[in-house]
């Protein structure tokens, strides 16, 4: 029913509305109308959490750095000494933060984290328990 009622109002108006606050305009077919509220807030809360991340290396003069955001992925440089501190403040920050910033998100977050060594290909990552 949700989406028959998003695909109408999509078509009378134009525009998608996102919990986020944005909106998508354009030319877009049923599909791609329905993904938008759903892949656009996640991605949101991605863009959210990779800057809240970055604000706080940054202002704790951490030496890991925040590389960038591949599909729904942040890559992070991590300096070894501060791996803990950082899957800490990844789960912080994804999991928990993100949830009192968007006060609409109803269910309990995770993340996944995968790191490989130091000057290693991604082709070696493995999967990290990210509880600390």
């Amino acid at each position: 029913e949700w989406k028959d009622d998003l695909w109408d109002s999509y078509q009378h108006r134009g525009v998608i509305d996102l919990k986020t606050g944005f909106q998508c305009r354009g030319i877009m077919r049923k599909n791609e109308a329905l993904n938008f509220p759903i892949q656009g807030a996640a991605f949101h809360m991605l863009l959210w959490s990779f800057t809240q991340f970055s604000k706080y290396v940054y202002e704790h003069k951490m030496k890991s750095r925040p590389i960038g955001q591949i599909h729904d992925a942040m890559v992070i440089d991590v300096y070894p000494p501060e791996l803990e501190t950082v899957k800490a403040l990844v789960h912080e920050i994804m999991c928990e933060k993100v949830r009192k910033h968007w006060d609409w998100i109803n269910v309990p977050l995770e993340a996944e984290m995968e790191l490989c060594g130091v000057d290693e290909s991604w082709d070696k990552k493995k999967d990290v328990a990210h509880a600390v």
